[in-house]
């Protein structure tokens, strides 16, 4: 049959539009844009938007595609992909829905079964249609179904943080156009990042932080399905801030102390003083555990009122944290170091009391005029601040003077050693340690005081003792230990005796155990050397070698009888140290027990005298209680 190009156009057209009318006619559509977009495609389509109408004279259904898909896409590209299943050779159409005019548009022909859109908009949905063709045999195939498509938002930007606090951030950015909402993601440190929240705002408040942490933030915008996001915007590096300072005062004289505890992520801590008006900075203290701040030049009988503010360095900026609360400070001369005797007034006041009458060791061996009063146990003067917690625990004889320790049950002031001459037993000075960590056993090797805290032995160099001395100061602080050696065993108690350290440790259940140390390096930073050990009872309190060898244990435990393991005696043994020297000593059985007065601690020798402390008067609680160094005849003790 010959056709005319114009009957070949018509004809080609009404083969089409059947084409798609039978491919669109199937479909469902579930919006209204998409039924618009459909319509569009079989009203327009087969009339002038397909440039194959004027050379297609036959529709083969064999030429078919496969489901086009999207295989890609950016903020401004899109791909489609397909496959070809026909045997002829097909290139193909590709028919973008143009929203303007409310039709298709032919936009490309292509022969690769993919083709990429470039310079789309950002979060925008796009329609398409592929048609596969045959030139040369002027043969139309199957169409696509509509595809629907589209881009991711753009990228994020200008991600700020504001407003930080120690549990909350606050973060904005700016809106993307199209984005229907964004995905927030967070990392603590150098950690991985997590998906926080989700929003449709252009700002997130995080809370729930932890105070002192530094957070990383990224943001994605997201349209049309949660997965289809853009680009994250840039890392935000920022922190929350410090928590609020706790802060504590305690006057003294012509001082102030304010103290807090240290906190997480603390780069530091501001003080400030009301002067009257407002709230001056008096200090800006560098270091998370700077903690402590003494404010001197006070005037006596004043009240001062304080805050503190913690700060935390990071990448330049300051994170402040919120002002404490006002905390006042009432400041007062402070008296000397008490003296006088907590609980008993003299020797018949002493042999009224449940410690003597129920004790037969004070009533045959103990002696009055050698034993003395234990000062501070009602109230000590800490370099200007008062404490009447004061607990007595250690005691040695280093040259001319004698050395009493004790720690402040209430954790307030720091540890001390009070100095008294040996003479006439009189307070010359106290000396105030660097923490106030529980100070226990105490003793001289000739160049060096050591004391005992938990598995720590410290050195003070027996010269600072008696720099203090010569100061004339009512208390004299040390800034610092000359060392510090770690043990592998509690050190609770400890002694000097035949060139070596003895150091024991305390346990209300196990046995505990006394180890011998050789010291170097005297005169320099003091180290400990480990030479041997052994297993010693429970409840060791204090330990005491006489000149003949034998071991004197003092043992203790609790405040009363109703207690768990109520005991208050002095063991003597004597351990066989032969083989010291190559490592081997061992305890032997006990030669003799004595009772005491309850809560007897550490033990020193001097002279004929066992010399012995107690922590009963610091506890009301106790029983037989006592407020001397109590002295025993050191013959009748060993006997």
């Amino acid at each position: 049959m010959f056709f005319t190009k114009k009957r070949k156009a018509m004809l080609a057209s009404v083969l089409f539009a059947a084409m798609l009318l039978s491919q669109f006619s199937g479909l469902s559509w579930g919006t209204e844009k998409e039924t618009s977009v459909a319509k569009a495609a079989y009203e327009t389509a087969p009339m002038d938007a397909l440039p194959v109408t004027g050379a297609a004279l036959v529709y083969d259904a064999s030429m078919v595609l496969s489901e086009v898909q999207m295989t890609d896409r950016t903020a401004t590209k899109i791909t489609l992909s397909w496959s070809y299943t026909g045997e002829l050779s097909a290139q193909y159409y590709i028919y973008q829905y143009d929203e303007a005019s409310d039709r298709y548009a032919a936009v490309v022909t292509t022969t690769d079964t993919t083709y990429t859109f470039t310079g789309l908009t950002s979060a925008t949905r796009y329609y398409f249609i592929v048609c596969p063709y045959s030139e040369l045999q002027g043969i139309q195939g199957q169409c696509s179904a509509i595809v629907s498509a589209y881009t991711k938002p753009a990228k994020v930007k200008e991600l700020t943080v504001s407003d930080n606090k120690a549990t909350t951030l606050n973060l904005a950015w700016k809106e993307c156009t199209g984005a229907e909402g964004y995905r927030i993601y967070r990392a603590l440190g150098s950690g991985s990042f997590e998906e926080v929240a989700q929003t449709t705002e252009a700002s997130y408040s995080d809370s729930g932080l932890t105070a002192g942490k530094t957070y990383r933030y990224k943001v994605k915008a997201y349209a049309f399905d949660l997965d289809n996001v853009g680009s994250a915007s840039d890392v935000v590096k920022t922190s929350t801030t410090p928590s609020t300072p706790s802060v504590t005062t305690k006057g003294g004289d012509q001082k102030a102390r304010i103290s807090w505890k240290a906190l997480t992520g603390a780069s530091g801590y501001y003080v400030y003083r009301y002067n009257g008006t407002e709230y001056e900075q008096v200090a800006k203290l560098e270091g998370k555990s700077n903690t402590t701040y003494i404010d001197k030049k006070l005037k006596n009988g004043t009240s001062y009122s304080y805050k503190v503010i913690a700060y935390r360095l990071y990448q330049e900026v300051e994170y402040n944290s919120d002002y404490s609360s006002v905390s006042k400070a009432s400041v007062a001369s402070v008296a000397a170091t008490s003296v006088k005797a907590k609980l008993y007034k003299n020797k018949k006041a002493i042999k009224k009391s449940d410690a003597y009458k129920n004790s037969a060791t004070m009533k045959k061996m103990w002696s009055y005029a050698k034993s003395f009063v234990l000062p501070g146990l009602s109230h000590t003067n800490v370099d200007g601040f008062a404490s009447a917690t004061m607990c007595p625990q250690g005691i040695t004889f280093a040259g001319s003077y004698i050395l009493l320790t004790a720690y402040d049950t209430s954790s307030t002031e720091n540890s001390v050693i009070y100095v008294l001459k040996k003479s006439n037993r009189k307070l010359l000075t106290t000396v105030v340690l660097p923490n106030k960590a529980h100070l226990g056993g105490i003793a001289y090797d000739g160049t060096n005081v050591w004391v005992t805290q938990a598995y720590t032995v410290h050195s003070i160099p027996f010269s600072k003792i008696k720099a203090a001395v010569k100061s004339k100061q009512a208390s004299y602080s040390i800034d610092a230990f000359a060392s510090s050696c770690v043990l592998t065993h509690k050190a609770a108690t400890l002694t000097y005796y035949k060139s070596r350290l003895w150091v024991a440790s305390y346990n209300e259940l196990t046995q505990g155990y006394l180890g011998a140390y050789t010291i170097s390096d005297k005169s320099g930073s003091p180290t400990l050397t480990k030479q041997a050990i052994m297993r010693i009872p429970t409840k060791v309190q204090g330990i005491a070698f006489t000149s003949s060898g034998k071991l004197l244990l003092s043992r203790s435990c609790q405040t009363n009888s109703k207690m768990r393991g109520f005991e208050h005696v002095l063991d003597i043994y004597s351990p066989n140290l032969k083989k010291l020297s190559s490592g081997t000593i061992t305890l032997g059985k006990r030669k003799k027990r004595l009772d005491m007065p309850t809560m007897n601690e550490e033990i020193a020798i001097s002279g004929n005298y066992l010399y012995v402390t107690y922590e009963s008067g610091a506890f009301s609680s106790a029983v037989q209680r006592m407020d001397r160094v109590c002295a025993f005849n050191l013959k009748k003790i060993v006997k």
